[in-house]
């Protein structure tokens, strides 16, 4: 179990800015996180491989639509996290939640929580830009020509990082998801 801090001071201007109050405090968490890392080193081995591999003859506008698709199911998880979040907790849940965090961190719990589904929600809307990238760039092109320039390269290697940090947030959403159903579970075992 974490050690909780005492209560916490609501933050009233700062938390109202999403970029400046909730990502710009929580930038070297973000730029430590094992999801970017990890989609580093896939994009990487899916960047290398592309061209050996029997994914090089499918159309851009292919994989463009399939990002649409799932990045439109994701989103909708995420928020729903998010609703769930908000919603699921009884007044006083809610309000111990958000007054009380981990020792050391600046964020309350419920901050911290509602951050997780936010987060992942922007992750799968860099989903839809990368798409709509690949739709107005690549068209009906396939994603491994034979001599690809070099900006080709590059791009499906910024593609297969988006796709990869996204997947990657979307199972964070799905195991906090269970978790927040778990601790709903215990408390209610526990007389509320």
């Amino acid at each position: 179990m974490s050690k909780t801090a005492p209560r916490l001071a609501l933050h009233s201007e700062r938390d109202l800015k999403f970029w400046r109050g909730q990502v710009w405090p929580r930038r070297w968490l973000l730029l430590r996180d094992h999801h970017l890392w990890w989609s580093c080193a896939f994009a990487a081995g899916l960047t290398a491989t592309t061209w050996v591999s029997p994914v090089r003859r499918v159309s851009i506008s292919s994989l463009a639509s399939a990002g649409l698709v799932y990045s439109a199911l994701s989103f909708g998880a995420c928020v729903t996290g998010a609703v769930l979040a908000l919603t699921s907790l009884s007044a006083e849940q809610r309000h111990d939640w958000a007054t009380t965090s981990v020792v050391g961190r600046e964020f309350s719990h419920l901050s911290e929580l509602v951050f997780v589904f936010t987060w992942a929600a922007i992750s799968q809307l860099a989903v839809v830009v990368a798409a709509c990238g690949g739709y107005i760039l690549g068209g009906d092109g396939v994603i491994g020509p034979p001599h690809p320039l070099w900006t080709h390269v590059v791009l499906a290697a910024v593609a297969y990082f988006v796709g990869t940090y996204a997947v990657l947030h979307l199972f964070t959403v799905v195991s906090t998801l269970s978790l927040l159903g778990a601790v709903s579970i215990a408390r209610e075992h526990d007389g509320g």
